[in-house]
């Protein structure tokens, strides 16, 4: 259950422990949603270029895999083309681009699918914009996050998600009995709790990625500005 990093991570991120769902890494947490939402011959989809998996877990599933290419500036179409699949991934930022759209999109996307929305921010520690206030808002959204990424720790295997309370208490029903070891969930519940840590590593990080944008730039390389 991970009573105690739920309740930490509720702390920091100003949702309720019931929010929560843990898992064995994040991919562990787009598993247990795949399981959950798509059926045997079901859709799932995504903007593409993105995160490899997900092609991966719908053919595990046995469901079919439909892509949406993203505009050339990096944004979601609007109107967003494919209706109706039983689950949508959007990594936010996107893996590998890095680029990020706003919530106000994701608010429309979530309005137009008329099904669940995964936001997988995976990377959201290195992001100006999170969609933790569309789970707040009601609206059929589910945020995935690890620890790999902002914390340092992809050898750890932790991850979870936030989502409506009674969509959690069903996820539950379909992970793994036991799918966090107890000197994962200690370790993972100490370092969401120390946020200084946190802030310090997401500085250098973003102070590395701007110096890198400013030498492409200087190379003649068009840099999309980040939301």
């Amino acid at each position: 259950v991970g009573t105690d990093f739920r309740a930490a991570a509720a702390r920091v991120l100003g949702v309720l422990p019931g929010n929560i769902l843990i898992g064995n890494g994040s991919d562990d947490i787009l598993t247990i949603l795949t399981r959950a939402f798509v059926p045997q011959g079901g859709v799932m989809a995504s903007p593409t270029p993105s995160y490899l998996l997900y092609e991966t877990l719908a053919r595990l599933q046995g469901a079919r895999f439909e892509t949406v290419p993203f505009t050339s500036d990096w944004d979601l179409p609007a109107p967003w083309p494919l209706k109706g699949a039983n689950l949508t991934f959007l990594p936010n930022p996107n893996s590998p681009s890095g680029t990020v759209v706003s919530n106000d999109v994701l608010r429309r996307l979530a309005g137009e699918l008329g099904g669940p929305h995964v936001v997988d921010e995976a990377y959201a520690d290195f992001a100006d914009t999170i969609a933790l206030e569309l789970v707040r808002e009601g609206l059929p959204v589910v945020v995935t996050r690890t620890l790999s990424k902002g914390y340092g720790l992809a050898g750890l295997r932790f991850g979870f998600a936030v989502a409506d309370a009674a969509l959690v208490e069903h996820l539950v029903k379909v992970k793994d009995s036991y799918n966090c070891d107890a000197l994962s969930l200690a370790a993972a519940t100490a370092a969401i709790t120390d946020q200084a840590w946190l802030a310090d590593n997401r500085a250098k990080v973003v102070a590395t990625r701007l110096r890198l944008a400013e030498e492409l730039a200087r190379l003649g390389k068009h840099i999309k500005p980040r939301s």
